[in-house]
């Protein structure tokens, strides 16, 4: 296992296509770019090549690419076009007495559509630097002891803390001997320290150029020790610390490519993430006294998706009341406790695919309004569910699931559904019709409606004219009555497979032709 890996293994982009369902009901989408403003710290004279981050901007569709447009010291940096990356390009400009700021413009483009990121460098002054050149691994309290002695204050590579990259604990307990350490060219990773309880030691720390990573520390409690860090492009990963409660420390954190809380399992609250503003793909997951998302108030993005799964005590998500814009995924699954997801009202730009999913508490979906355009929804398993009125303006689906909702006795919000792809509408007990799929035409992949018992008619359907796929009706106990099949469905429109059976009522396609369509 290597930075590498952890990174590539965290950071998995999930492309996301809309396809119209037919000529007629093609909803053209816009192309827009968020761009985000660069600011960094950086010590004078770095290395040829030094990476000072990734600039950021997301697109609802298409690749993005980055051109350098002008820069207040010539050859100063470079930026790479496919990602962004951005890089020391001419170390000679980098002097303080020379060009103690340096800004640039960055156009970022997709296709015809174009916005500009502005780029500040805040250089400081080297003063009693010395620099340790390359990645340091502190694999014991000797080591830890004796790199200390050196009196560095800058790493120019990355700092490991412990065997983690090894797999092996290590017996590092105490970290003051790192108190002349002021700068950190990539990573900071602390992890299997079993026998640490704080990071005394990091209180100088003032830069962390890429990563903070610290997961596995049995007995660590807390991460104060950080504060002085500020946090512009920076992933964060917070995983497996059994004794952390809190993430008091962070609070300088802003502008973040990647969050990560994962299996924290005393962990109470976030509060120490309030100056976050940008979250990069937000993951926190598995933290079962977590009540809720304090602390997040102020961020407005999460360009990687944001993913809540398995937080047991989590009642709300309010604090997410800021977050305006996500590119990838939004998912929400298996938090029992759960009651509502308002904190999503405020979305304005998503990535197209939502899945709230095996939250058993959960009420409504309201809070879902701002889909209109979708590659994938799936409303599924979520036990005391008893409307889908967040769906209302749903337009075209490519993947539209409604399944396993106990609770759910009417799917009337879907009135402005026009086409969609695949469509399962199974296992809701007490849905008994289809009236709000009246304005549904075409489905360009399947259709399948099966285990709902209290399901009396197919009303609904009647606008219905073409399924590309299979057309599977079954196990559905009380259903006795086909007849708002359009006979243009039935002739014509079903390209694949028609099965229906293990329903109180089985008609053949001749049977409905012939205008036997109930029991």
């Amino acid at each position: 296992m290597n930075v590498q890996k952890l990174i590539l293994a965290f950071f998995i982009v999930v492309g996301a296509t809309i396809t119209s369902c037919s000529k007629d009901d093609t909803v053209a989408v816009e192309t827009k770019i968020i761009p985000y403003d660069f600011e960094a710290i950086v010590d004078e004279m770095p290395p040829m090549g030094y990476e000072i981050g990734q600039l950021l901007a997301s697109t609802n569709r298409g690749t993005l690419t980055y051109t350098l447009l002008e820069q207040s010291a010539h050859e100063a940096i470079a930026v790479d076009g496919a990602t962004g990356k951005l890089t020391v390009s001419n170390p000679a400009k980098f002097v303080y007495e020379l060009n103690p700021i340096i800004t640039a413009t960055t156009r970022v483009s997709n296709d015809q559509v174009s916005e500009e990121i502005k780029i500040t460098l805040t250089l400081t002054k080297a003063v009693n630097k010395k620099v340790y050149n390359g990645t340091i691994n502190l694999r014991s309290q000797e080591d830890v002891n004796a790199f200390g002695s050196e009196d560095y204050t800058h790493i120019s590579g990355t700092l490991n803390i412990g065997k983690f990259l090894d797999g092996e604990l290590s017996d590092i307990h105490d970290l003051s001997p790192l108190t002349s350490l002021e700068y950190i060219g990539k990573n900071l990773i602390v992890g299997l320290n079993p026998e640490l309880t704080n990071l005394n030691g990091l209180d100088n720390l003032t830069h962390i150029s890429s990563m903070i990573f610290i997961s596995s520390n049995k007995q660590l409690r807390s991460i104060q020790n950080l504060k002085n860090v500020p946090g512009h492009y920076l992933t964060l990963f917070i995983e497996n610390n059994e004794a952390l409660e809190n993430l008091n420390g962070l609070e300088k954190l802003e502008t973040l490519t990647g969050l990560r809380i994962l299996d924290n399992p005393v962990l109470r609250n976030i509060n120490g993430l309030i100056g976050v503003k940008q979250g990069g793909e937000v993951r926190i997951t598995n933290n079962p006294q977590l009540i809720d998302f304090s602390g997040l108030e102020n961020m407005e993005s999460a360009m990687g998706g944001i993913y809540i799964q398995k937080n047991e005590s989590l009642t709300n998500i309010d604090a997410l009341i800021g977050l305006k814009y996500v590119k990838e995924t939004i998912m929400i699954t298996n938090n029992s406790s759960l009651v509502q997801i308002d904190g999503l009202r405020n979305i304005q730009e998503w990535g197209q695919s939502v899945k709230i999913i095996g939250n058993d508490a959960l009420q409504n979906i309201n809070s879902l309004e701002f889909l209109q355009i979708a590659n994938s929804v799936e409303i599924s398993n979520n036990s005391s569910l008893t409307d889908i009125i967040g769906l209302s303006n749903l337009i075209n689906a490519r993947f539209l699931y409604i399944d396993n909702n106990p609770g759910l006795q009417s799917i009337s919000p879907l009135t402005n559904l026009r086409a969609a792809g695949f469509l399962s509408i199974s296992g809701n007990t007490h849905l008994i019709d289809l009236t709000g799929l009246a304005g549904l035409k075409t489905l360009s992949d399947r259709l399948k409606i099966n285990f709902n018992p209290s399901l009396l008619t197919l009303a609904g359907l009647e606008q219905l004219t073409s399924v590309s796929g299979k057309f599977e009706i079954k196990s559905n106990l009380a259903l006795t009555d086909f007849c708002a099949l359009s006979p243009d469905l039935i002739e014509n429109g079903i390209a694949g497979q028609y099965d229906v059976r293990e329903n109180a009522f089985n008609p053949s396609k001749s049977d409905l032709i012939n205008g036997n369509c109930r029991l």
